[in-house]
């Protein structure tokens, strides 16, 4: 069945499908085939990329932009780490760290420096995987 959308000045076809009443092993009784209408719609009332306006689009772009960015910027970081690990050797390397006041703190043990590479490496790696999916679901369409 064919229905005319007014709004959006396009036709729609539209599935019925029946319900029935189905009881599986564990005695409760469900409905099968209202969850797939319902699956259906949704997808037929999704918009298409066609749909969206320059701005919408220039907007989601932008989104894509900052992603991008942010993978750039962690891998650089992934590189700097794997240069400061083969030219480490054990003897000259240390870690500073500041306070908001001024002070500081120096580390040089060795067994400290390595435990805290490992945390920022698996830190790093996590940051750079979540941005990667974030890049590989993007979608013009607003929803990622």
């Amino acid at each position: 069945m064919e229905v005319f959308n007014v709004s959006q000045n396009k036709k729609t076809s539209v599935m019925a499908t029946q319900t029935k009443t189905v009881a599986p092993k564990n005695g409760v009784a469900t409905q099968k085939g209202a969850t797939n209408v319902a699956k259906k719609s949704e997808a037929l009332n999704k918009r298409l990329p066609t749909d969206f306006t320059v701005q919408e689009r220039i907007s989601r772009l932008e989104h894509l932009r900052i992603l991008v960015q942010k993978y750039s910027a962690v891998k650089t970081k992934e590189n700097d780490m794997k240069t400061f690990l083969i030219e480490a050797d054990g003897s000259q390397e240390y870690v500073i760290f500041f306070s908001g006041h001024d002070e500081k703190m120096r580390i040089t043990n060795t067994s400290i420096l390595k435990k805290l590479v490992q945390v920022i490496q698996s830190e790093m790696k996590s940051y750079r995987e979540s941005v990667e999916n974030d890049i590989l679901s993007f979608s013009f369409d607003g929803e990622a």
